[in-house]
């Protein structure tokens, strides 16, 4: 986890990988934030995560509210879930109406995928 964008020690995250490099960017903590604003911050945070190496695709956790399928179905298969920082009631409220709260840990857990942000 870093307090600060991808950390100082992305070398350390790409060790955690392998040779895997499929990113989930979870961005929810920046749902309450205009559209274009939100827009910009996806589109900063998925360059920092391309300079180091990772291939992030947006895994917007509003498009499966009520529908944990879909939600592990967009989760699984990843080699990292990255969590974008920013209200972290608004992420609470997104990880729990998609069910990400139980899917990520399940996958962390079964060492399936990494977990930072």
């Amino acid at each position: 986890m870093s307090s600060f964008r991808n950390g100082n020690k992305p070398d350390e995250l790409l060790r955690l990988l392998g040779d895997g490099r499929r990113t989930a960017l979870i961005l929810n903590a920046q749902d309450w934030k205009a559209p274009e604003d939100r827009a910009t911050d996806l589109a900063q945070e998925g360059e920092r995560l391309e300079s180091i190496g990772l291939q992030p695709e947006e895994a917007d956790l509003r498009q499966y509210f009520g529908r944990l399928d879909e939600s592990r179905r967009a989760l699984v298969g990843c080699d990292l879930v990255w969590v974008r920082g920013g209200n972290v009631f608004v992420l609470r409220r997104a990880f729990r109406q998609s069910g990400a709260d139980g899917v990520i840990p399940e996958l962390v857990n079964g060492d399936a995928v990494v977990y930072g942000g």
